[in-house]
């Protein structure tokens, strides 16, 4: 644990440095001040985790003075643990065709801040806001911080349903795959 995050309640902490340079985030605007919390050997939180597709090669340049705070993690097995790890998702894209990532994002219940640019047939529930690109990146990271944080387990239960009421079931792409082979046959 790093040494200002240690505990400060008991005789003795204050020798020992415990707690010293600890910010107390209801002390800044917004609650939010830039505080590790992890210590300094485990690297920090990641902050992007690109995928291999597009110009990787281009982020990996403008991500190497973050260290192993950007994740090039490529396709997954388990998207799910790393969608459990995070707090929003943002989408600042140029180029999208359906963003199926969105999708996933809602029925994890993640609220995500999403390029105007990208279409919205994607947002199916009220956790995806839109922002256009030229708004720069101050209001990004103001619309990121005002996201609202609901509570995951119900926000996912009704994106589940969203989901299901907008055709997106398995079941039901499964039916028109079936119609569609009959067709042709």
């Amino acid at each position: 644990v790093p040494q200002h995050l240690r505990d400060t309640h008991y005789r003795g902490a204050e020798k020992l440095g415990s707690g010293d340079g600890y910010k107390y985030v209801h002390d800044y605007p917004g609650h939010f001040v830039a505080q590790e919390y992890r210590p300094v050997e485990a690297g920090g939180f990641p902050y992007y985790v690109p995928s291999r597709q597009g110009y990787e090669n281009d982020v990996r340049a403008l991500a190497a003075p973050l260290g192993n705070r950007v994740l090039f993690t490529g396709a997954v097995p388990d998207p799910q643990n790393y969608l459990s790890a995070m707090d929003v998702m943002a989408l600042p894209s140029l180029f999208e065709g359906f963003p199926t990532v969105l999708l996933e994002w809602q029925c994890a219940g993640l609220p995500a801040l999403v390029s105007a640019r990208v279409t919205d047939e994607a947002a199916l529930t009220p956790l995806v806001r839109y922002l256009p690109l030229e708004a720069g990146a101050p209001a990004w990271a103001r619309a990121l911080l005002e996201l609202p944080r609901p509570e995951r387990p119900e926000a996912s239960a009704q994106a589940a349903r969203a989901l299901q009421a907008g055709g997106y079931a398995l079941e039901d792409a499964a039916d028109a795959l079936m119609r569609f082979y009959r067709q042709i046959i």
